[in-house]
């Protein structure tokens, strides 16, 4: 989706910067069951004008087949990661979406991190 991505260290000056919050991450007991609630937000602004091209929240739910640390962990891991994945999709649809000029804007060129 984007020329280059890196981590935004201060030092370079890049066209968009992305930033990201995991808004709730719980282990949900109900009765002998057991589930996971997450929900994560981001956004993707420019960084000279601070003016957000995108924002979007993805949250996911499942239960945990085993009552483990282990599989509570692996549970929540893998509904982080389909959240996230969402989000990205979510950006992606968006930038594809609009016009041209106003989408070559949101794509940072090679050495700038969104």
């Amino acid at each position: 989706m984007f020329q280059s991505v890196g981590l935004f260290d201060g030092h370079v000056a890049p066209e968009c910067i992305m930033t990201g919050t995991i808004e709730h991450v719980e282990e949900v007991d109900k009765g002998k069951s057991v589930a996971i609630d997450v929900r994560v937000s981001a956004r993707l602004s420019d960084f000279q004008t601070g003016e957000i091209l995108w924002h979007g929240s993805a949250s996911n739910d499942a239960v945990v087949e085993q009552r483990s640390v282990d599989a509570v962990v692996s549970q929540l891991s893998l509904g982080l990661g389909s959240a996230v994945q969402g989000l990205a999709s979510s950006m992606q649809d968006h930038l594809r979406s609009l016009p041209p000029h106003t989408s070559r804007q949101a794509q940072p060129t090679s050495g700038n991190y969104p």
